[in-house]
Parts: structure tokens; sequence; C-alpha cells
């Protein structure tokens, strides 16, 4: 056999291994491995393919977990390839991924970062990608180094798709999805997952990993009904293809589903099988995540000893992986529960969690867990150490500084209040009447009312003590309905400016009030969108408030103004159907309104339908005559009278 066929047949054994690991057939993957490797050494001088027989071997040793074989047959490749070439790539992108010794890490970026210098010096386009995405999802994001991840990973999608290397698209872009929403980042998260969703193949790992980071997305909205849905199909797929990784996310996240129903019991039964799993694949990683996770929902479960335990053991084992965000967390977490529990150790552990925090850059924490920051920082501010006060304001003054979520008002046909994806219930809105009270604000002129104007609209019988303490009360409940988190005073609420005479809310960027944006279209004579935005009446859940009528009425007016302008510029424009439509819904608003019968006659006769036009004017008599005890004007009597005799021209 000639050389040239020798590589051909080598090439052919190897890819047909290949294809066969894909679909499971282990076996004869190894079979065919192992025969190119046989047939490679029968060569004296094919140091090239020998190189790539090995390497090709060394793959489905990797796909096992078998690491050890990994580096021996990776090394053997390593000095057999030919300098500058792409065996040699390919064998040093072979030893990045398999890990050995207490600095695997450090080595792992060594051997990325020289895959990735000769990959773009011997236009080896597609290793240049798979060594940066190694380096972004391999060193970078375990490290926490969370910024030089995105850009490594930005690089390699952007490559990939220059080059129309499709296959190797998804990586970067799932990575880069799992770091934005773990940065607390979702809007951005949500687009490059769409992207990620565009670029893979239904049931394939790309598939596997939009429904897992749809589904942690829609944990943190609460979603919790859809984001179980979304975990159960990535595990399904996961499992189809062999993946252990996506395993032990999907019930980290059912984990984190159950703590925050406050189910602790099955919270732990998720992390603890997590657990289970990272150990029995060799996962040191996701060992570490799982230990928090068990931490977390033990002491959700009420056992402390145990939680305690659990979060221990994650910081002892992350802390040599230089794992800096995930010991971040678990800091964090043993610092607020042992502060629960009066720990003498809690503050210095607080300490620790917050240099952290500013040395790597992981302030989107502070706002994360703002209910487990908020009593440490509480107790900080009383602290007999000046430093740990100075530090405690510090981090308050970090928390108002960041940006509070926007508001979703609803106050046109029902009382609903958004922030940011939580929707505020209807109990919380009740409570000493804070939804009355942000109601009235987001009516008043620059959103600000004296504590006088407050208690003269909502309780004008109360004598002026009474009233100062109802004012105290309902700012207090407001207060705590927009920032629930806020354990005291000392924190500003980011939404209100209060003080003993005056409250002025501050709307967030984004935020929305339905009646707001309805007046607004009706300045703008955008009849149509007005229309559509006007749900009914104002706060109907408050029909006796006479603060709220003049405004009920206002716009009421409004919107009736707008149907009538709409059926007007329709039956301009001829068309009468539409104009009938809107003049139906004029009358159904207020049934006396005559301009809206005319032009509602004028265009059932210009529709033929003369049937419809007698009905308009026979309900509009009968209701003027029940209620106003008047007759309708005689424009429209004419009108009726003529198609009583026949249909008139229109």
């Amino acid at each position: 056999m000639q050389a040239g066929d020798i590589s051909e047949e080598i090439s052919k054994l190897i890819d047909q291994s290949r294809a066969l690991e894909a679909v499971g057939e282990v076996g004869g993957a190894f079979q065919h491995a192992n025969q190119a490797v046989q047939l490679a050494r029968s060569v004296a001088d094919g140091f090239a393919d020998q190189a790539a027989a090995l390497l090709g071997l060394a793959f489905i040793h990797f796909r096992l977990g078998h690491d050890a074989e990994v580096i021996t047959l990776a090394r053997q490749a390593l000095e057999l390839a030919p300098p500058d070439s792409r065996w040699k790539v390919d064998a040093l992108m072979m030893l990045g991924a398999a890990g050995e010794g207490e600095d695997y890490m450090l080595q792992r970026k060594q051997r990325y970062l020289q895959v990735i210098d000769l990959a773009r010096q011997i236009g080896y386009h597609r290793a240049l990608v798979r060594g940066l995405h190694n380096l972004a999802a391999g060193v970078y994001m375990p490290w926490g180094q969370f910024e030089l991840a995105l850009s490594a990973d930005r690089e390699a999608a952007k490559l990939a798709q220059t080059y129309q290397m499709d296959d190797l698209t998804w990586g970067p872009l799932h990575t880069m999805g799992w770091i934005l929403w773990l940065t607390h980042h979702p809007d951005e998260a949500r687009a490059v997952v769409d992207q990620l969703a565009d670029c893979s193949q239904p049931d394939s790992m790309g598939d596997a990993y939009v429904s897992l980071i749809r589904a942690n997305l829609l944990t943190d909205d609460e979603n919790f009904q859809e984001a179980r849905c979304a975990y159960e199909r990535s595990r399904g797929i996961g499992e189809k293809n062999g993946s252990p990784e996506v395993g032990i996310f999907v019930r980290l996240g059912l984990s984190k589903v159950e703590r925050s129903l406050g189910n602790g019991a099955a919270a732990r039964a998720w992390a603890e099988d997590a657990l289970e799993l990272t150990r029995r694949v060799q996962y040191p990683h996701q060992e570490g995540n799982a230990l928090i996770a068990c931490g977390r929902a033990a002491w959700c479960a009420g056992d402390l000893a145990a939680a305690e335990t659990y979060l221990q053991e994650a910081i002892a084992l992350l802390k040599p992986l230089r794992a800096a965000f995930e010991v971040t967390r678990a800091s964090l977490c043993l610092a607020a529960l042992w502060h629960e529990v009066a720990h003498p150790q809690a503050m210095t552990v607080w300490i620790k969690s917050v240099s952290l925090i500013l040395e790597n850059g992981y302030d989107f924490l502070l706002q994360q867990e703002r209910s487990l920051i908020l009593p440490l920082i509480a107790s900080g501010l009383d602290a007999p150490d000046a430093d740990i006060r100075k530090m405690s304001r510090d981090l308050a003054e970090r928390l108002q500084c960041a940006p509070a979520e926007a508001l979703r008002v609803q106050m046109l046909g029902q009382f609903s209040v958004q922030i940011g994806v939580l929707q505020v219930t209807k109990e919380s809105l009740r409570q000493r009447r804070a939804g009355e009270v942000l109601a009235l604000l987001l009516t008043s002129p620059g959103y600000g009312l004296t504590y006088q104007q407050v208690t003269e609209a909502i309780c004008p019988e109360k004598d002026p003590d009474a009233a100062l303490h109802f004012y105290h009360h309902a700012i207090s409940a407001l207060r705590h309905l927009l920032e629930p988190d806020l354990s005291d005073r000392r924190f500003a609420c980011r939404y209100l400016d209060v003080d003993e005479e005056r409250v002025n809310l501050r709307l967030p960027p984004a935020s929305s009030v339905d009646f707001v944006e309805f007046e607004s279209a009706c300045k703008a004579k955008d009849w149509q969108k007005a229309i559509s935005q006007y749900g009914g009446e104002f706060l109907p859940n408050l029909p006796y408030a006479e603060w709220t009528l003049p405004i009920r009425q206002h716009l009421a007016d409004e919107y009736e103004s707008a149907l009538l302008a709409l059926a007007e510029e329709r039956w301009q424009n001829a068309e009468s159907a539409e104009c009938l439509s809107l003049c139906r819904k004029a009358l159904l608003h207020n049934p006396w309104q005559e301009r809206a019968a005319l032009m509602g006659m004028r265009a059932a006769v210009a529709l033929d339908d003369r049937i419809a036009a007698l009905q308009l004017y026979q309900r509009l008599e009968k209701v003027l005559l029940k209620e106003l005890g008047i007759a309708p004007q005689k424009e429209l009597q004419q009108l009726y009278a003529t198609l009583k005799k026949g249909t008139p021209k229109a």
C-alpha cells in the first residue's frame, strides 16, 4: 500500500471511530481507533499519520473521562507531530483538556494560549475557535474571570460565524449566555440564547443549553412551572447525548426552584443528587457548586448544622481550584448563616466575603443576594469597629446606587403593580393602603405630595394626629412593598424620597404607567393606540375614593373622544365597517352618545344594513327617554323616519 493510500485509510478509520463514538458504539470506536494507530506505526517515517492516529484514540479516552490515557497518548502525539503543524495544535489542545497535578489549571491555560498562538500563525481556524472557547469555558470561567471569558468567547463566536463553522458556534454562545445569566444581565442573556437556538439542531447539546439557560432565567423570574418544564427538556437531551454536566446543572436548577418555593426537603434531595453525580464523574468544580446548593437547601430545610458543614466543605474544595466566584458565594452564605445563629466568626467571614466581592468585581452579587446581605450590612452599621462601620456604609451606598427595577403599573380596568418581573400581590397593595398611596403619587404632578395632601385625599375624616400616624404607616408599607428586602429605615428606598413633610416617587427608566401612556397617545392624536391602551375605568377597586372620581371621569371622556375621533377618520376614509364597530363601542361606553349613534347609523346605511341602523336609533331613544326624559336630536329623528320608509343613499 502506498504512503498516500495509508494516510487516506488512517483518516477513514479515525472518522469511522468518531462516528461510532457519537452514537454510543464505544467498542467499535476503540477498535477503529486502535486499527488506525497500528496502521500508522507500520510506516517508518509516518510521523504525522502516527500523531493523527494517537489523537484519534486519545479523543475516545477523553470522551470517557480517562485523563491518564489521554495525557499519555497526547504527549506521544506531541513528540511525533511536525513543528508548526495541525497535529501539534491538536495535541496541545488535548493536553489542555485533560488535567493532572495540583497546578493543572495553570498548565491548561498555558497550553490553550499556545494553541491560540500557533493556530493563528498557521491559519488553523477551527483550532483557533476551539482554543479560544476552551480558554473561556475551561479556565477563565471556572476562575470567575467573567470579562476575560466573554471576550475570548465573543472572538470565538465571531470567527466560527465568519468561517461558517456551524458545529462550533454553539459552544461559545452557550458559555456567553451562561455567564450573562450568572452575572445578572438577563436581557443580554436572552438575546444570546436566541442566537444559540437559531444555530442549534433539535436535541443537540446546543439545544440542551438553550432550554437550560432559559430555565435558569425563568427561575429568576419566579416562573417556576415553565422553568421545571425547560429543565426536564434539557435533562432529556443531556441524557440522550451522554452529558453528565447538563444533568448536574439541571439538578442544581431544580434545587433552586424548590428552595425558592420554600420546599427545603425537595431542594436538598435535588442538590444531594447533583453532588453524588459530580463525585461519580469527578468534576471537582461542579462538586463545589453542588456543595453550596446542598448548604442553602439544608438551611432552607432548617438543618443549620448540615448547612454549615456543606458550606465549609465547599470553601475547602474550591479554594485550591482558584474558583473565586464560588468561594465568594459560599463565604457569603456562611457569613449570613452564622449571622443568623450569632456565631462569633460571622463578622470575620462577612468581611472576607466583602473583600472577595470588591477584589473580583462581583458587585452584581450585592443585588442578587440582597436578602442575605442587607442583615449583614445592618449588623455592620452597629459594629464597635469604625472600619467595619465604614465598610457597611460604603456597601449600603453601593446598593443604593444599583439601578432599581422598572415599575409597570396598570390602573385602567384593574390595579396591578409589577416590579421588574415580579408581580406584587393584591394583599401587599391593600396593606395599610400602600397601593392607594402609590396610585395617588402616580396621578400627582412630578409624582410628589406633601403629607397633608396624602391624608386629605385618602383619610380626610381623621384628626391631624391620627392622619400623621396613618401617613407614617402607609409610607412604611409602601416602602416595604417596593423593596421588601430593606431591613430598616437606615437603608434608603430607591423608589421613594421621604421626610416628615413630603414624599416623592422616583420612577426608574423603562417604567410604564398605563393611564399616562393612554393620555400621551390622546395628546398625540394616535387614536388607535389610545383605544388599545384603555383597559377600562380608572382604579375600579376604589370606586368610592373621592380623589379618584374626577380622574376616572376625565379618562373616560378622553376614551370616548378617541373612539369618536377614530370613527370619524374611518368614515372619511370610507371604512364603514370599522366606523360602525367604533360607534358601537362608544355607545357601550356611553349609551347617551348621540354623535356615535348618528355616525353609526350612516355607516350601517353605507353597508346596506338598514336593520342595524334602525336598532341603533331605537336603543338610543329608549335609554334617553328612560334615563333623561328626552328624545334624540332632530337630525337623528329625521334619519330614522327616512329609514323607516326605505333605505336612503349614504
